[in-house]
């Protein structure tokens, strides 16, 4: 029997996502269509945006849909001298030049956050990082439904987030866009999603967006990620216990409360060394040790 575990890279479909999803089956109506059709698909599209908002805290910002993060990193970042570190997923690196440095502590040391793009928690560490405001875009994927967020609070310019890694369905995303800001379209021709991603809605996948983000706030709300957090304190305090080897990267970081990143010897050829026995440049310290 296999547990799943891989809930940072997908989350199963939520109940309550399917439900919305099976029931949008029913709408035939094209959104972009001014006829009684038309504008019930697009009621719900525009309940899905409001919840969505509301649960991000982006009550007042655009909601642009799109089809996932990658897609609206490609939004902001194209054709934008943006900054940002090696830790980004690439999504976001390979539109940015990585010239910001990243602390032992997995922080980013930000100058310029007007220029910078910044994840709010990285996937394989759980690092939270805590310069985030002000940020022109901030990858919010992660962090999305797992920790408190408020867009409007952190005031950047963009911010992305997807469907799948909170429960919804896969192949929809959104960037959220503070009003007033300037993007240049890469898909014309429709002018839907306020002229900024043309094409005919993914109806079924903003429903179930929608449905997943007020069922994923209800969760964060109701401390089921503080029961999450128990669970992985529990887990590290054991390892810790019965063998002194591995090594918990951000132990002293926030981090978030489903990650644990272990380094282990033979992981990825990694030696580990006592911080007396190696010096190389290439050296990293963690904790009195060194990974080479």
């Amino acid at each position: 029997m296999r547990t799943y575990l891989d809930y940072n890279s997908t989350v199963p479909l939520r109940s309550e996502a399917k439900q919305e999803m099976i029931d949008a089956m029913d709408y035939i109506g094209n959104p972009s269509s001014v006829h009684l059709e038309g504008r019930a698909a697009k009621n719900l599209i525009e309940n899905a945006r409001a919840k969505i908002a509301e649960a991000i805290g982006a009550v007042g910002a655009d909601v642009i849909f799109t089809s996932g993060a990658t897609e609206s990193a490609a939004l902001a970042l194209s054709g934008r001298s943006i900054m940002c570190s090696r830790v980004e997923h690439e999504a976001v690196s390979s539109w940015c030049s990585a010239k910001l440095s990243t602390n032992w502590n997995g922080m980013v040391d930000i100058d310029k956050p007007e220029y910078s793009a910044l994840q709010v928690a990285n996937s394989e560490t759980g690092i939270i990082q805590k310069n985030i405001k002000g940020i022109w875009l901030s990858d919010m994927t992660q962090a999305f439904g797992k920790v408190p967020l408020d867009f409007n609070w952190h005031d950047c310019d963009c911010a992305m987030i997807s469907a799948h890694k909170i429960g919804g369905p896969k192949g929809i995303g959104a960037l959220i866009v503070k009003r007033g800001t300037d993007l240049v379209a890469h898909i014309k021709g429709g002018g839907q999603e306020m002229g900024r991603r043309s094409g005919t809605e993914n109806l079924l996948g903003i429903v179930g967006f929608g449905a997943a983000a007020e069922a994923a706030q209800k969760d964060l709300v109701n401390g089921e990620w503080d029961k999450i957090l128990e669970f992985r304190m529990i887990l590290e305090n054991m390892i810790e216990e019965f063998s002194d080897v591995p090594i918990l990267v951000g132990k002293d970081s926030e981090r978030l409360p489903n990650t644990t990143c272990l380094i282990t010897p033979g992981w990825k050829g990694c030696l580990l060394y006592t911080s007396d026995a190696a010096d190389e440049e290439d050296s990293v310290d963690l904790g009195g040790r060194r990974i080479i």
